[in-house]
């Protein structure tokens, strides 16, 4: 085998990664490597010259793997020939063919490492099949099952025998990629294309904060309730926070790969509900409509009430709606779960989700916001209506009254009602 100079010591960079590679040889051979870490590439290298000479092939080759990258690089493509010869007498063909070839780029001129190269090429195409294996990326890092522990770099060139053959990619940024390929027989050369796959990218959203039916929304979107955490592709979201019926707490978030974005929206606290005993003292006795206009004097007046009454329910509705919404949206985050980092939730749930929410949800938040702008417009126009009125009423009447309504239930335990005074 050929041998290195003793005194070609210069540019010994990458010896530490060196001695932390020979670490796990010296397991494997310990009575032939117990000294060798202290001691250059070269040295090394002439070391393993020796062991092939004696026919110690694998134990030379496992150092010439270590020295290849550590070791001055115009000395490297005698490390590749060595190589190429080593895995000739050990009758693996593809890995001599491989060395044999990277030695021949630098010297192209060596007429007899042409001639081994001819040889094996010649004792490969009677069992073996050239295969040109592409990748994308195109430098994707190359492991081919079977054949070698090392890494090749991809497009790779390799002669395999007919049948099946696993190879993997791999690539910072990347999924791993396994490819089982079929070989065909009878083939002289056949192309092999290895696709891997970008890492879906994912950050998170949190909304912190305490109380009762405080809804989340996303891109105008109901999403859920506070405590809110969500996996969310990286872009920018609006973010809305707020219980139904309220103006709601709204800003713009930017959600960065691998990382958590937490708000903490200020939702004021509803009003507690009063007991039940002490409720017709905090709202007034209510007054019928007719009553009232008859003691005004203003018989005119009923459409105005009716308007105001009017208002009333379909504000009432409204929030039926959305708590109607609200529950059914909850009910589909327990159908279609978005599942954990540990255990991810199929990808089918979310379409499936996506189109439930579309066909019952949807339709009731918009019932919902539309029912609360038309109900709220209606009571306020008739209240103002019927304000107006009284103050064209006859100088000296009794201008002191009260208009009280019952109160009307609405989601998250809230009471709606309306008192107005003149």
């Amino acid at each position: 085998m050929f041998r290195l100079s003793p005194g070609a010591t210069s540019g010994n960079r990458g010896i530490g990664l060196l001695h932390a590679l020979l670490a796990a040889t010296v397991m494997l051979f310990p009575g032939r490597f117990a000294a060798a870490q202290d001691k250059d590439p070269i040295a090394l290298f002439n070391e393993a010259s020796d062991l092939a000479d004696k026919g110690l092939f694998e134990e030379a080759v496992a150092i010439w793997l270590m020295v290849a990258d550590a070791i001055p690089e115009k000395y490297r493509p005698v490390v590749q020939v060595n190589l190429g010869l080593a895995y000739k007498k050990l009758g693996k063909l593809p890995q001599a063919w491989h060395h044999l070839n990277r030695y021949l780029e630098v010297k192209p001129d060596d007429a007899e490492a042409a001639a081994w190269l001819q040889g094996v090429v010649a004792d490969l195409r009677k069992t073996h099949v050239l295969c040109h294996v592409r990748c994308q990326p195109a430098d994707a890092r190359l492991f081919v099952q079977g054949e070698s522990k090392d890494a090749y770099r991809c497009p790779l060139d390799w002669w395999f025998e007919p049948g099946k053959r696993l190879l993997r990619g791999e690539k910072e940024g990347f999924d791993q990629k396994l490819e089982v390929v079929e070989v065909a027989a009878g083939k002289a050369e056949q192309d092999i294309s290895i696709v891997l796959v970008p890492v879906e990218q994912w950050g998170y959203l949190e909304v912190q904060g305490a109380g009762k039916s405080i809804q989340v929304f996303l891109n105008g979107m109901l999403e859920g309730r506070v405590p809110f955490r969500r996996k969310l592709k990286p872009g920018t979201y609006e973010l809305m926070v707020g219980r139904p019926g309220e103006l709601p707490w709204k800003k713009t978030v930017v959600v960065a790969a691998s990382e958590t974005v937490v708000e903490k929206p200020e939702v004021a606290n509803p009003v507690e509900k009063p007991p039940e005993d002490d409720l017709s003292a905090q709202l007034g006795t209510p007054v019928h409509v007719a009553a009232k206009a008859e003691t005004r004097g203003n018989s005119g007046a009923w459409w105005k009430w009716t308007l105001l009454g009017a208002g009333v329910a379909a504000a009432a509705t409204g929030g039926t709606f959305g708590y109607l919404a609200m529950k059914r949206n909850d009910e589909l985050k327990g159908e279609y779960p978005d599942g954990t980092d540990e255990s991810p939730a199929p990808v089918q749930h979310q379409e499936l989700y996506d189109k439930a929410y579309d066909d019952e949800v949807q339709p009731k938040v918009i019932s919902s916001y539309v029912l609360y702008g038309i109900g709220g417009a209606m009571a306020i126009t008739g209240g103002i209506l019927l304000l107006v009125s009284t103050d064209s009423d006859e100088e000296g009447k009794d201008r002191e009254g009260k208009l009280g309504l019952a109160p009307v239930a609405l989601p998250g335990g809230a009471a709606m009602s309306f008192t107005l005074s003149w």
